[in-house]
């Protein structure tokens, strides 16, 4: 029998309160980011890494090739058990906590590279084994410069190059830009180019098997940058123009980052029948307001006990599937608007509490989110694969746009705080982000007609159309960062790579060599530095082994030999300000993990 310790109570013991404060905080940035965009932050990345370093919670991999075989676990997959009990049908029932998603369990070598490559928003990843490692080898490669930098045979995994990322936030930019300039008044920053930055770009990743070259994510990045340069003094006239722009693109990629996502909204029978119930209780000592708002009232009575009585009636039958008809999409789209024009009414005119008000709102957005849940589960196959065609594009940007109307029936505070956290000084504390503020009367109107009012714009086509170019354009940078898995250097200098790569083949096979070697690299990590700058010990007692070396590791060394301390400036980070080995080693976070016990 093995008993299972959480790995946040090895930490909680192990660490000062401080730093286990810290590390949650880290933590929970870290994987909002990761899970909901792909993008893999450097900086919470190495402190996530230094701190359970530190508590001694990660320990060096002590076989140079990984374990892969699971001989239990692989019987149970062709047998057809899901040991996970993790099931996406679950999350469209509507049935499950929006508290407590769904767990995927995973049980593999240590270092959580394979887990947390597939962590993804819907679920939480939970990692279960005997120990955390890391690898020697991928610590030195996460040492390495960006440019002698990489993870296959002259290959790099997307969310770890460094200017694949920085070459779509330009992207992203470009595309902040454009929309400025349009929204207020000028033409785009690509009406005389033969075709937008952001269409190469789908065009590209849509072509590809297996990756892209990096050389060509770059040039289109360049190509932003050099219409961008051109067309400084149309954006940079736009003014409010432009910082709303910049603050929607954010609200946009988190209702993006869902239209994947099983149940992606939220929806919960439960929270839908309770607010309605709630709400038809007070009901009728608003009637005068109700009326004043130019809804009839017993009509909005009748309504909520309808829906009411539908959320219960699934409720007693989970296993039904509620597919509704145009009658009850009407009802419940009309009632859920009846409720929102009530809420701004009672928050206007103060009558009840402000808890009775948010309640009217709950129930609004829970009813919309209804709405949503049965349209998504309709279009989500069709959404799954992140299609990059004209049509796959059309699709995805009429979903989001639709959101868009209603956006707090997709999100949550939670998804939106961190996303807006920092983008104005000193607005990094929880609480409402400053920079959401932008948005506030957007999203009391309606986005088409706001456009119109606050940026005159011409008519409601132009705006629904304003607003489709910069949907269109946030969909194609999250497909690229979901559904790129490699980079190539096709067209680039290799050199620096190769002498990297057998810099790390020829010191890990002398460490591997010798247990007193790795039992003096895992007492100090630093030491890793240490020897190879040295070089001449080490290197030498590599050659002198009795295992075979090839023509080009002997040329190298001869090479290396010469000046081990200039090399190591060439190919790693070391000198690098602030720079320390335990940062950069060689595994990957785990959303969350269990010791296994004996």
């Amino acid at each position: 029998m093995s008993q299972q310790t959480p790995l946040d109570d090895v930490l909680r013991e192990r660490l000062q309160p401080d730093e286990f404060a810290l590390y949650q905080r880290l933590h929970a940035a870290h994987f909002f980011w990761w899970k909901a965009h792909r993008l893999s932050v450097p900086g919470s990345l190495r402190g996530l890494r230094s701190l359970l370093h530190r508590a001694g919670a990660v320990s060096l991999q002590r076989d140079q090739v990984h374990k892969t075989s699971q001989p239990f676990y692989d019987y149970a997959a062709e047998l057809g058990l899901p040991l996970d009990r993790f099931d996406i049908d679950d999350r469209l029932t509507g049935m499950q906590h929006p508290g407590h998603p769904g767990q995927r369990y995973f049980s593999e070598p240590g270092d959580c590279l394979a887990m947390y490559a597939n962590t993804r928003l819907g679920w939480v990843s939970h990692g279960v084994g005997n120990a955390l490692t890391f690898s020697l080898p991928d610590t030195l490669r996460n040492c390495l410069r960006d440019e002698a930098r990489e993870d296959g045979w002259s290959t790099l995994t997307a969310y770890r190059c460094p200017p694949f990322v920085d070459a779509l936030r330009r992207l992203e930019f470009w595309s902040v830009a454009d929309f400025a300039a349009r929204l207020a008044g000028r033409h785009g920053l690509a009406e005389e180019a033969a075709e937008a930055p952001i269409d190469a770009l789908a065009a590209l990743v849509d072509d590809a098997s297996d990756g892209i070259d990096l050389t060509a994510v770059r040039r289109l990045a360049d190509d932003a940058d050099a219409l961008l340069a051109e067309h400084r003094p149309t954006y940079a006239q736009a003014g409010e123009a432009f910082a709303f722009a910049a603050v929607l693109g954010v609200l946009l990629d988190q209702l993006t980052a869902r239209i994947t996502v099983p149940n992606g909204m939220n929806f919960w029978y439960p929270l839908t029948e309770a607010a309605l119930t709630a709400t038809r209780q007070f009901l009728p000592r608003l009637r005068d307001l109700v009326e004043s708002a130019g809804t009839d009232h017993d009509r909005l009575t009748s309504a909520l006990d309808e829906l009411a009585a539908d959320c219960r009636a699934y409720l007693d039958a989970p296993n039904a599937r509620h597919e509704p008809g145009p009658a009850w999409r009407d009802l419940t789209e009309a009632t859920a608007d009846h409720l929102r024009a009530l809420g701004f009414a009672m928050r206007r005119h103060r009558r009840d509490d402000v808890k009775n008000a948010d309640t009217v709102f709950t129930a609004s957005n829970a009813l919309w989110r209804w709405v949503f849940f049965h349209d998504h589960r309709r279009l989500r196959p069709d959404l799954e694969g992140l299609g990059l065609t004209r049509a796959d594009r059309d699709r995805a940007a009429g979903v989001v746009l639709r959101w868009l109307h209603r956006p707090w029936a997709v999100l949550s505070a939670e998804d939106v705080g961190p996303a807006f956290r920092g983008m104005v000084p000193g607005d990094e504390e929880n609480g409402v982000q400053r920079a959401f503020m932008v948005l506030g009367d957007l999203l009391r109107s309606e986005p088409g007609l706001y456009l119109q009012k606050a940026f005159n714009v011409a008519d409601p086509d132009r705006a629904g159309a304003l607003l489709l170019r910069l949907i269109d354009s946030r969909y194609v940078l999250h497909a690229c960062r979901q559904r790129v898995q490699y980079l190539r250097f096709e067209d680039e200098d290799d050199n620096l790579r190769v002498q990297g790569r057998l810099l790390i083949e020829m010191f890990t096979a002398w460490a591997y060599g010798d247990d007193r070697r790795m039992d003096r690299l895992e007492d100090d990590m630093e030491d890793v530095v240490r020897l190879l700058r040295d070089g001449a010990p080490w290197c030498q007692e590599f050659l002198n082994a009795d295992r075979p070396v090839t023509t080009r590791q002997r040329t190298f060394a001869a090479q290396y030999q010469t000046d081990p301390e200039a090399w190591c400036k060439r190919l790693f980070r070391f000198d690098d300000p602030g720079f320390f080995v335990d940062e950069h080693l060689g595994f990957m976070p785990p959303e969350r993990f269990s010791f296994l016990q004996a």
